[in-house]
């Protein structure tokens, strides 16, 4: 009795971080990526997930008649954050390289 209680606690943890704060979270470090601080990361990141995730599973259902299900919608939302994880990857990269060039070029002159 106790377990089954802990087991759905725990579910429902897990759930709500993967489908409402993890994509928007990405999402904010892959757009904004650093304008904001981490608390106004994590209080825009629940409305961003919210969307991200609804709208996604909705998009594959209505265009692709892709069925709504868990693994579905799970798989979604898991692939689109690591699209966003890597978006924000790629532009920290790019960043980095940038204002290298600039100092290189500062020296040089």
């Amino acid at each position: 009795m106790l377990a089954n209680v802990i087991l759905s606690a725990a579910q429902k943890i897990i759930g709500f971080i993967i489908f409402l704060f993890l994509p928007g979270f990405a999402l904010t470090y892959a757009l904004f990526l650093d304008e904001f601080n981490i608390v106004e990361r994590i209080f825009m990141a629940v409305p961003f997930s919210f969307a991200v995730s609804s709208l996604s599973i909705f998009y594959l259902y209505y265009f692709f008649g892709i069925g709504i299900t868990a693994l579905n919608s799970i798989a979604t939302v898991i692939s689109l954050t690591t699209v966003f994880v890597f978006i924000a990857i790629a532009r920290k990269i790019l960043k980095r390289r940038k204002t290298q060039k600039g100092r290189k070029n500062r020296s040089t002159k």
